[in-house]
C-alpha cells in the first residue's frame, strides 16, 4: 500500500494475511496514520503460515461486500497455498470483484511440468524451507482453474517476480 499511496491521492485498502505477525507490522506501522488504510488477520489454515488456523471450507466468506472491489492483489499468496484454498479464493473473488475489476497475482506458473505439485524436486531452490515453500502449476492447468472459477488471463509476465514467478493480470469472463 505505501507504493499505493505515493501515486494515488486518495485510495481505500484492505490487507488481509494468515500470518499474524504481518498484520500486527501493517497495523502498527502502516495503518495508524490513514482512516483509508485497514489490515485484518483471517485466521485460515495454512501450513506454512498459519497451522492453528481454521480450515477453510466451502463457505468460507472474505469480510467485503459482493462487488465492491476495483482490484485484487496477491503478491506470493497462491505460491504458497494448497489448490483446494485457492479455488475458495477465487471463488469468493469473483463475488467481491466488481465487473470490469482486474485481478493481479504472482504464482510459480510454466509450461511443459505436472499440473500441480509442491515442494517440486531440482526446482529453483537445493533445499526447501518448510512446508508450501513453492506450490508450482501448469499454465494449462491455471488457466483452465481460472476459466472454471469465472476468469481469464489477460496477460501474463512469466517470470519476472520473486524467486521466478509469474505475474497474472486476469478479469472476469
Amino acid at each position: 500500500p505505501i507504493g499505493l499511496l505515493q501515486v494515488f491521492d486518495s485510495i481505500n485498502y484492505l490487507g488481509i494475511d494468515v500470518y499474524k505477525p504481518s498484520i500486527r507490522w501493517c497495523t502498527k506501522y502502516i495503518s495508524k496514520n490513514s482512516s483509508k488504510i485497514e489490515f485484518i488477520h483471517l485466521d485460515m489454515k495454512n501450513e506454512r503460515y498459519n497451522n492453528f488456523g481454521e480450515k477453510i471450507s466451502n463457505n468460507f466468506k472474505f469480510p467485503i461486500q459482493d462487488s465492491s472491489q476495483d482490484l485484487i492483489y496477491l503478491y506470493s499468496v497462491f505460491s504458497h497455498m494448497e489448490l483446494d484454498d485457492m479455488r475458495q479464493y477465487l471463488k469468493e473473488f469473483k463475488r467481491i470483484i466488481k465487473i470490469d475489476g482486474k485481478i493481479f497475482f504472482t504464482a510459480f506458473v510454466e509450461k511443459n511440468v505436472p499440473d500441480y505439485k509442491i515442494n517440486p524436486k531440482n526446482y529453483i531452490f537445493e533445499k526447501f524451507s518448510g512446508p508450501l515453500h513453492i506450490v508450482r502449476y501448469n499454465y494449462q492447468f491455471i488457466k483452465n482453474e481460472l476459466k472454471m472459477a469465472g476468469f481469464k488471463i489477460e496477460k501474463i509476465f512469466q517470470s519476472t517476480e520473486a524467486d521466478k514467478q509469474s505475474g497474472l493480470l486476469i478479469k472476469r469472463i
